[in-house]
């Protein structure tokens, strides 16, 4: 928006430049927190809280695969708490906040993994909506390329390949205002449109295209 007034007023544009690695680094808020800390740590967290700040907060195993649940504030712990049964740990001061919490962390994680394994990850779905707190299943890569919301969205699309059959695409993530998904269509085979480029800009004569 600003370049826009930019130009109106001054009547230069200016070019606007987004850099996805500038954007990552972002992600690594957490990790770099720990690093000040002490920077001769190099903790692997695995799926756990980056900053190792926050509990519950990891990939848990369910019955039919794997969820993750992270616990961002109290209220959220509340409702894993809850859903597991245990809403006598809400009182409790070893659970009280993320501090006391990821003190006991593998205690934390063992408990509510035990939980997680009895359950689907349907299940546990419905329990993070109606005990409000955030969690997702984690995905193979054949239940994502089916994903019926990205498909409705029009993000990915089911394609007839002349070479390889029926495949899955991904579109284009811009969305315009009042226009479709742009249409898609396979890469072209090495000469396929040579005769029709040629014969546009009458570089040769039509009767040898």
């Amino acid at each position: 928006m600003h370049c826009y007034f930019e130009r109106s007023r001054t009547g230069a544009g200016r070019i606007c430049e987004v850099a996805m690695l500038d954007a990552a680094y972002i992600a690594l808020t957490s990790t770099i927190g720990l690093h000040f800390d002490d920077p001769t740590a190099n903790p692997r967290t695995g799926s756990r809280h980056a900053g190792m700040a926050m509990a519950p907060y990891n990939v848990y195993p369910s019955v039919d695969g794997y969820v993750a649940i992270i616990c961002v504030n109290e209220e959220h712990w509340h409702g894993v708490a809850r859903a597991m049964g245990r809403a006598d740990l809400i009182g409790d001061s070893r659970f009280a906040t993320h501090a006391a919490r990821c003190a006991i962390m593998e205690e934390i994680d063992t408990m509510v993994g035990a939980w997680t394994g009895k359950l689907t990850r349907d299940r546990l779905m419905d329990a993070s909506k109606v005990h409000r707190f955030p969690a997702a299943p984690v995905r193979k890569t054949a239940e994502v390329v089916q994903d019926p919301h990205l498909h409705a969205r029009g993000m990915l699309i089911d394609f007839d390949h002349p070479e390889l059959g029926p495949v899955v695409l991904p579109n284009s993530p811009m969305r315009f205002d009042g226009l479709p998904p742009m249409p898609l269509r396979a890469s072209p085979c090495l000469g396929q449109d040579n005769t029709r480029i040629l014969k546009t800009h009458a570089v040769m004569p039509l009767e040898q295209a």
